[in-house]
């Protein structure tokens, strides 16, 4: 059994990786918030975050809590299963910190923060967290090919400041006992990036 989370801004391929995982290695693969979490909720939060960032952490660590609960009581049943995350405490922490400090100054990071401690200490932890990276372009390239109309310069400010946080943010966490892995995938296919995941896998926690 191994549990893994994936990490990272908007298009640098969590889903396409976490799909991967599941078709190929025989993982399960879920996405966080999970569709069964308050939907309408989600709805009406995305549609505010930019004035209501506190309130939207909260919701978004919420389903990490619910998703916590879901994975502990899965294995409980199907203790042979291995388990992907699609993106989990991380990405949320990070991704509010500089929502915060770009509509709110910065007031509520240090709420955040001792928020996003309370989680870590008290949700399930994967047994890796693999952090995506990619740059601008290849960004771009995955958003179009997706279809998606979110393309504007404040997203495109905002998913690199996020980038550039998360990557400090890894640092601190290699210097714990973390098991942590980083990947740019700007210039990989998800076969590539997968095959590198599970190869890790290996090593990191069955070769002892």
């Amino acid at each position: 059994m191994v549990t893994i989370a994936i990490e990272g801004v908007d298009y640098v391929g969590k889903s396409s990786i976490a799909d991967f995982l599941a078709r190929n290695h025989n993982f399960t693969a879920i996405k966080v918030p999970q569709k069964e979490f308050m939907p309408e909720t989600k709805a009406y939060v995305k549609a505010r975050r930019s004035t209501e960032v506190l309130q939207s952490f909260i919701f978004y660590s919420a389903a990490n809590a619910y998703t916590s609960l879901y994975v502990s009581d899965y294995l409980k049943s199907n203790p042979n299963s291995n388990i992907v995350l699609d993106r989990f405490t991380n990405s949320n922490y990070i991704s509010h910190i500089v929502a915060d400090e770009i509509y709110n100054g910065g007031k509520n990071v240090k709420v955040i923060e001792s928020l996003f401690e309370r989680d870590r200490k008290n949700l399930f932890t994967p047994d890796m967290t693999v952090f995506l990276y990619a740059d601008q372009e290849a960004r771009k390239l995955r958003m179009l090919l997706r279809g998606s109309d979110k393309e504007s310069s404040l997203n495109t400010a905002f998913d690199e400041q996020s980038q550039r946080k998360l990557m400090q943010f890894v640092r601190r966490l290699k210097e714990s006992t973390a098991k942590v892995m980083e990947i740019d995938t700007s210039h990989s296919s998800v076969e590539e990036t997968g095959s590198k995941i599970v190869k890790a896998i290996g090593i990191s926690l069955y070769a002892q």
